[in-house]
């Protein structure tokens, strides 16, 4: 099973949207997914709550053991959606797991200097040892997106869709 994080130390980032998104692609392309909500928002496991039943089947889990069972062949995919100010044992667990991590951030100077701090703090970890980390720019045009997010060695994800004015 491939794990997917999507961390950011910042609220508002955009992690439930990205995470929710992810899963819901990855279903679509008929993966079998199970979406862990590790904020104590549950926006994810909302989000999961009114996700149409016609749509592909997406498996839910919570720390505090409420699951959404997925039938049949075990998950492909595990999509972790962390909480802000995600730090010590429970970062470095999210990070251990990491097979593939993903950083949203938005363009202001608050944003990218807790993503750079952040980014820092997880440089040792496989996901990013391996180059299996991205940022994601998040609110911003394309013509500024490069200079948006700090590099910290990770390369940015091109967008298929970007904000239009």
């Amino acid at each position: 099973m491939q794990t997917l994080v999507v961390a950011n130390p910042k609220g508002g980032s955009g992690k439930t949207t990205l995470a929710t998104n992810a899963a819901g692609w990855l279903a679509g392309r008929k993966q079998r997914v199970v979406l862990a909500d590790f904020d104590p928002l549950r926006a994810a496991t909302e989000w999961l709550a009114r996700r149409p039943p016609l749509f592909p089947a997406i498996g839910g889990w919570t720390p505090d053991g409420a699951k959404r069972e997925l039938k049949g062949e075990p998950p492909q995919w595990l999509v972790i959606d962390t909480p802000a100010e995600l730090h010590g044992e429970s970062l470095r667990d999210a990070m251990r797991r990491a097979d593939i991590l993903l950083v949203p951030v938005s363009p202001s100077a608050f944003d990218m200097g807790a993503t750079r701090h952040f980014l820092d703090q997880i440089s040792e970890y496989k996901a990013v040892q391996r180059r299996r980390a991205r940022r994601i720019s998040r609110r911003i045009r394309l013509s500024a997106r490069r200079a948006s997010a700090p590099d910290a060695g990770l390369r940015l994800l091109r967008p298929r869709w970007a904000q239009r004015v």
